[in-house]
């Protein structure tokens, strides 16, 4: 039984793979250079065992030092270098364990005169910190001259980088106490200065005058007076309105469509050639059948189709509805031959004017192609005709501003097309919202007889945003 067991040892098949006169060596060789599959387990048993013994020497080893415990004594006048290192408690070297760092007063330093400061000053160059303020006592005190502070990594070793900081030190100081030559009509370079206190604002706030406010440190309540408070909590400037703008609608990709269906089929109703096809019949498969009649039927599941492939945000989709009234409102007597096209070109033209990062001609070929809406997919020259078209129509003004989107969402949210409340200013067009909103009597409100009566003469094309059969907005 033994012999069997040993015939599974590592040993016998290392001397079966190399021979049975391998040396000690070139079997340690051979099993060291094999991948090691347990290297993860390994690493966390290691990570264990350094955590139990730091744990051991907090447990057994810090309570020895209380008897090196001393009493802090603040330092004398003539120690005025400050040197800061850093070190790690662990066993690996650190990179940033090597660095010294040594700060100074330039109030404290033996110079000569005022002519001296000024020269060391310049000297230091961005190595002086410039005016600084400091709470003292809970006073806030202005420390005009700054400090000096040296800084060095370069050596290998602690002790050479203070050394080399030490000399530098001197050496500015003998420099600047020599009266051979002054500097004293040359201003200083404040711009690092400058550059700190722009980066140390976080936000714009800066409490240099406040007492008891550290400097660069946002402003918080504690800071402000009693009385601003009590101000502000008797006006009630916090308290949100009892009772909301209006009754919102759940913002959804159904009810986005069905209002841009809607929204689109009031402000250009069909022409003659889509009154006279089937281009009226429900779908093969409608997604609801609320929507599956009526004009533009097809526009429905089209806008659901690209509003959740494209994965954009509602605020494009209303800026496209901005863009096709304001269309409408250039061309009062444009008919709509596809609404799918129609909707398609002002997304496009839309997200192009709000987003810094959209979707260009070839990814909206791939969004819309496979629709289950249309029966034939778009082409990429037929995008990029509609795009063209629409600009030139629109004059290329594409800017969406605030207002038509608020009311565009406020209408959007209570499910109403035409507004008959006051009316909302529009800075882009200086006119009502209402009016680029509210579309002219369709003829489909009409009876025939008047219809033909008040019909105008037949005129050409004044608007085809493609060519050949398909025309998204005709005038007859």
């Amino acid at each position: 039984m033994i012999k069997n067991l040993r015939l599974f040892s590592s040993s016998c098949r290392t001397q079966a793979v190399l021979g049975p006169k391998t040396s000690k060596k070139e079997v340690y060789r051979w099993e060291s250079s094999k991948p090691d599959d347990n290297i993860l387990p390994k690493l966390e048993i290691e990570s264990k065992r350094r955590w139990l013994a730091y744990m051991r020497m907090e447990e057994f080893e810090l309570p020895k030092l209380e008897k090196y415990r001393k009493e802090f004594k603040p330092p004398a006048k003539d120690e005025v270098v400050k040197v800061r290192t850093l070190d790690y408690l662990n066993q690996e070297p650190h990179p940033a364990s090597v660095k010294s760092v040594v700060t100074v007063k330039v109030s404290d330093l033996p110079l000569a005169d005022a002519s001296s400061k000024h020269k060391l000053k310049l000297l230091a160059g961005p190595r002086w910190s410039g005016p600084e303020s400091r709470i003292v006592d809970g006073k806030l005190v202005e420390d005009v001259d700054g400090e000096i502070k040296i800084s060095s990594e370069q050596f290998p070793y602690r002790a050479q980088n203070m050394r080399w900081c030490s000399d530098k030190l001197q050496l500015l100081l003998k420099e600047s106490n020599d009266k051979s030559y002054n500097f004293d009509d040359i201003p200083l370079d404040t711009r690092h200065v400058t550059r700190r206190i722009r980066k140390s604002r976080r936000g714009g706030h800066r409490l240099e005058n406040l007492a008891g406010a550290q400097q660069g440190r946002r402003p918080t309540k504690f800071d402000m007076p009693e009385s601003w408070i009590e101000e502000a909590k008797s006006a009630l400037i916090l308290t949100p309105p009892v009772t909301p703008m209006f009754n919102e609608m759940k913002d959804t990709p159904e009810n986005l469509s069905s209002f841009v269906q809607t929204f689109i089929a009031s402000i250009f109703p069909p022409s003659k050639k889509q009154m006279m096809t089937n281009l009226y019949t429900p779908p093969a498969s409608p997604a609801s059948s609320q929507f599956n009649t009526g004009p533009h039927s097809d526009l429905y599941e089209f806008a659901h189709y690209i509003i959740t492939r494209a994965e954009l945000c509602t605020e494009a989709a209303l800026s496209a509805l901005a863009l096709l009234a304001r269309l409408r409102r250039k061309l009062p007597r444009a008919r709509a031959e596809s609404g799918p096209r129609l909707f398609l070109a002002a997304m496009i033209v839309a997200s192009k004017g709000l987003f810094d990062i959209a979707y260009n001609n070839p990814g909206w070929y791939e969004i819309a192609a496979g629709c289950p809406a249309i029966e034939a997919d778009f082409a990429l020259a037929d995008i990029n005709l509609m795009e063209r078209q629409l600009l030139s129509h629109l004059d290329y003004r594409v800017a969406v501003f605030g207002d038509e989107i608020i009311a565009l969402r406020r209408i959007y949210m209570t499910g109403q097309i035409q507004q008959q409340t006051s009316l909302v200013k529009s800075a882009s067009t200086n006119t009502s919202i209402n009016s680029l909103l509210t579309p002219p009597p369709s003829p489909l409100d009409l009876p025939v007889e008047q219809v033909q009566a008040e019909a105008p003469p037949p005129r050409p094309l004044k608007s085809r945003l493609l060519d050949g059969e398909w025309t998204i907005v005709s005038t007859k």
